[in-house]
């Protein structure tokens, strides 16, 4: 033996065509707890679809975290994730009545490639949220063969964003509208920014109301 210690606290069972039960018996055997897949080793995802885009993107968001400045603009476009980026978001009245939602496109080096705002008339501000982020994949639809690549939309909706990735938490009345959005974002990376950032986006919105 080499000596090495295996630490329990940091440990799971996993299991693959076995029942829970037989699990749970086994990890309490050990003193360990149960893990459960999708789940995550070294930093990488582990038993996911390894092609969902989503799935990928908190690894490659940090890997440009890491990496200096300089680093990332040196590296070739053949070895790197060349991404534009969209932050949508919606502006609702106080009596739901009127409604604004706006955008703004920009490629990898921040530079503004396009924008949209358009009213949209009366709704929940969730709903319109989501009605923002599906105009932000249109948008981007018919620019698509201009730039061919792919894209980051950013709302700072966090509940409208935590539905489009777990549509089983999305209320029936919103499942149809987020359907669609997940369809049309099959390509591309939905995430929650915090609303500091997406300011822009926020003012197109109100503009849009009109």
């Amino acid at each position: 033996m080499s000596g090495l210690q295996l630490n329990l606290n940091k440990s799971k069972l996993f299991s693959i065509n076995t029942s829970e039960d037989e699990v749970k018996e086994w990890a309490g055997a050990i003193d360990c707890s149960v893990g459960r897949f999708a789940s995550d080793y070294l930093g990488l995802p582990l038993g996911a679809n390894k092609n969902s885009i989503v799935l990928w993107d908190p690894v490659v968001q940090k890997f440009y975290k890491k990496l200096a400045g300089w680093k990332a603009t040196t590296l070739s476009l053949t070895g790197r994730l060349v991404l534009l980026k969209a932050n949508v978001d919606a502006v609702v009245s106080g009596d739901w009545k009127k409604s604004g939602i706006g955008g703004i496109l920009r490629d990898d080096v921040g530079s503004v490639l396009g924008s949209f705002q358009e009213a949209t008339g009366p709704g929940p501000p969730t709903l319109l949220e989501l009605k923002a982020i599906k105009k932000g994949l249109t948008f981007f639809d018919s620019l698509r063969q201009r730039f061919k690549k792919r894209l980051i939309i950013e709302s700072d909706s966090k509940l409208t964003v935590v539905w489009v990735k777990n549509i089983d938490r999305c209320p029936n009345v919103y499942v149809s509208i987020v359907k669609d959005v997940r369809l049309r974002a099959l390509e591309g990376v939905i995430r929650w920014v915090a609303r500091t950032t997406n300011i822009e986006a926020d003012g197109l919105a109100k503009a849009g109301i009109g």
